[in-house]
């Protein structure tokens, strides 16, 4: 399991409400590789073809992936998925100082996890636990 980000991205990653988590079969060369992106949806202004027009008529908020996290894995099991999801919350933890709350649990921090559809990524009694830090 490799986890990969930037100090700044994971200080944006403790600032957001929600963040979504998809695995990706199609961007690494090895097909037994495979990359779990967090990230959000972020709105930006989009000020192409503003040729010959006012400002105000060209900008328009567009929304943006942007990537909080990526881990590459090399199987996707249960196990693994509770692997990434506790290495992943310690490390934010470590590096930034910081305890990672669930606003169902404890009142605050996040508030959603968007995920797909995939029985391996959300077995409720372990990840409930794990985010209660009793696993």
């Amino acid at each position: 399991m490799i986890i990969c980000f930037y100090k700044r991205q994971i200080e944006v990653f403790v600032e957001q409400n929600w963040f979504q988590c998809d695995m990706a079969f199609k961007r690494l060369k090895d097909k037994k590789q495979k990359e779990v992106v967090f990230a959000i949806m972020n709105k930006q202004n989009n000020k192409s073809s503003c040729r010959g027009l006012k400002y105000s008529q060209c900008v328009t908020n567009i929304l943006v992936a942007f990537t909080l996290l990526r881990v590459i894995v090399n199987q996707e099991s249960v196990e693994m998925y509770y692997r990434m999801f506790t290495r992943v919350f310690s490390l934010i933890e470590e590096r930034l100082q910081v305890v990672i709350h669930w606003q169902h649990l404890h009142g605050d921090g996040f508030a959603a996890m968007v995920m797909d559809m995939d029985t391996k990524q959300l077995p409720g009694e372990c990840v409930t636990n794990m985010f209660l830090k009793r696993c």
